[in-house]
């Protein structure tokens, strides 16, 4: 009895984990630009949108949800790239995207702040604020379609 005790208690210690392990999604689609340029896609949380929107720049950093794209030669053919965020936990994001036109690592503006690069957001195109962009990751997300403008 002691024995299925002993090993009903480490069968459910070894299980415990799993249980709560987070889970995770994937959010992929495509950025269509007129650009010969690198591309910028950042999926951000909304403080991180707000860090990004008083900073003023954005930064090419590669990181675990941004992706920098070096389009292909037939990429440029299509003026279009696919993207693919994988394990995305849940909870809400919004998707910030710009193409790089001079090459110095980061999203440029203009003295009074107009944005001088292509730039897009998911479901706006230019930029925009966090409630008109975010959107709820529950589920694997395809099929999103950016324009860079």
């Amino acid at each position: 009895m002691v024995k299925k005790a002993i090993l009903f208690c480490g069968i459910l210690f070894a299980a415990l984990p799993l249980a709560y392990a987070q889970e995770t999604f994937r959010i992929s689609g495509s950025v269509r630009f007129q650009e010969d340029a690198d591309i910028c896609i950042a999926l951000l949380t909304k403080t991180e949108w707000w860090k990004m929107t008083i900073s003023d720049t954005t930064i090419l950093a590669p990181g675990p949800r941004t992706i920098v794209i070096k389009p292909t030669l037939e990429q440029k053919k299509a003026k279009k790239a696919a993207f693919e965020f994988i394990g995305v936990p849940r909870g809400s994001y919004g998707i910030r995207v710009f193409q790089d036109v001079n090459q110095n690592g980061e999203l440029d503006r203009h003295t009074f702040g107009d944005i001088k690069e292509p730039y897009a957001s998911y479901r706006l195109a230019g930029e925009a604020d966090w409630e008109n962009i975010k959107f709820q990751v529950n589920e694997d997300i395809k099929g999103i379609d950016i324009q860079l403008r």
